[in-house]
């Protein structure tokens, strides 16, 4: 249940002048109730995917399908994205995890190594794969997220990591990556299919910045030990 503390916003406590009255909430239930039904209007005809991600059965199975295969051989995760794609991670694994997960042992941390690459940085992305490297490309599992695949931040981050897996593994580079994009179009679809990656699905209906429970976000969570079930 969420609730909403407002006491240091009313009149009671600021004063008059900037202070919210019970009088101005009751006048205002009326729009407020209007633009709650018009919100669960939405959700219900679909246009809003974002309200059934907590009940929804097929992304989380499809999830933890690819983490019973990649897991067991994987010791660095990287995510490449921007916006929500990104943050979304970041966010769960900052409130979920411990903040020293990556300085964690093998042995005590619940899955690989994660790092989560939102710009185009060159020192950042050159030293966050070195790091991620270091114990060879065999263990390295990049997840790029794009419905499009055509942002420019995130298809750079792409080309220059899909060159260096394409060097360092040859044919075997495509087990390597996991594409989360739309199901059915794009370019990075079809660079999926033709490359061979395991894919996962971008909701049609779902906007970047509320995709945390779809595969954007749910796939890094399974992989680094978050019960995402109970999330």
């Amino acid at each position: 249940m969420l609730e909403l503390y407002w006491k240091n916003a009313s009149d009671k406590v600021v004063g008059d002048e900037h202070g919210v009255s019970l009088a101005e909430l009751e006048a205002l239930k009326l729009r407020m109730c209007k633009a709650n039904q018009a919100v669960q209007k939405s959700m219900d005809s679909g246009q809003y995917g974002y309200g059934d991600l907590p009940t929804h059965k097929t992304y989380p199975a499809s999830v933890k399908a690819l983490v019973e295969k990649y897991k067991a051989t994987t010791t660095d995760l990287v995510v490449l994205g921007i916006g929500g794609s990104a943050l979304g991670n970041i966010a769960l694994h900052s409130a979920l995890n411990p903040a020293t997960y990556n300085l964690m042992s093998d042995a005590k941390r619940p899955g690989p190594r994660l790092f989560v690459l939102d710009n185009v940085d060159p020192a950042m992305i050159h030293e966050t794969l070195r790091v991620a490297m270091r114990r060879g490309a065999k263990g390295l599992l990049v997840n790029v997220i794009s419905k499009s695949g055509e942002t420019a931040e995130t298809a750079s981050q792409f080309m220059i990591v899909r060159d260096m897996l394409k060097k360092k593994l040859g044919d075997d580079f495509a087990k390597h990556i996991v594409a989360t994009t739309d199901a059915a179009k794009g370019t990075l679809h079809e660079i999926a299919k033709a490359d061979g990656y395991d894919m996962l699905e971008v909701p049609d209906n779902v906007g970047g910045r509320f995709s945390v429970l779809s595969p954007v976000g749910l796939f890094s969570a399974a992989m680094c030990g978050i019960d995402i079930d109970e999330l």
